[in-house]
């Protein structure tokens, strides 16, 4: 769900970007990849250079901090939720989605009541794949520090012999 969340902040921060900058203290096109990231980050790993140019955009591009801001309270749903109104939560942030007129954000929440069952399960249950996404962010840095790999079976010796959990001993250490 927080992926269908990050192409949506995309889909926005793409569709608002032709018409940037505009609008006193905002900065030149050039630095719009630092507004970028601020839309894109989390609300923890803002520094206040990130904060600042979140202030600017609510006051000249309103709808661009209306999409991080959005995508933030439906994080909240993970991190702060009681498990038992975690469908009360959803629905009231299905509501302030629909009413804040972005028509990707009306998408994600006919896509997030379509799945609203499952959402809630995972809230409740406590489930997560990003221990799976952290295990595929590893194999993809074995591949690429392989430079790719003549075969499957190279490939595959690599993950277990880094991910296996076996600790080798060097001739040298004693």
């Amino acid at each position: 769900m927080i992926k269908w969340t990050d192409e949506v902040v995309e889909s926005v921060y793409r569709a608002e970007a032709p018409t940037m900058p505009c609008g006193p203290g905002m900065p030149e096109r050039r630095h719009w990849r630092r507004a970028r990231f601020a839309v894109r980050a989390r609300r923890e790993n803002l520094d206040d250079e990130h904060r600042q140019i979140l202030r600017l955009l609510r006051r000249h591009r309103y709808r661009l901090w209306r999409t991080w801001e959005l995508k933030e309270q439906l994080r909240d749903l993970y991190r702060t939720t009681d498990p038992a109104e975690a469908r009360a939560y959803l629905k009231r942030w299905g509501t302030a989605a629909k009413r804040s007129r972005i028509p990707a954000f009306r998408n994600l929440v006919r896509r997030t009541e379509k799945h609203a069952d499952a959402i809630v399960a995972a809230v409740e249950l406590g489930l997560s794949n990003s221990r799976l996404e952290g295990i595929n962010a590893k194999i993809r840095l074995i591949q690429r520090r392989g430079f790719g790999f003549r075969n499957l079976d190279a490939l595959t010796a690599a993950i277990y012999l880094c991910l296996g959990g076996v600790t080798l001993k060097l001739p040298t250490e004693t």
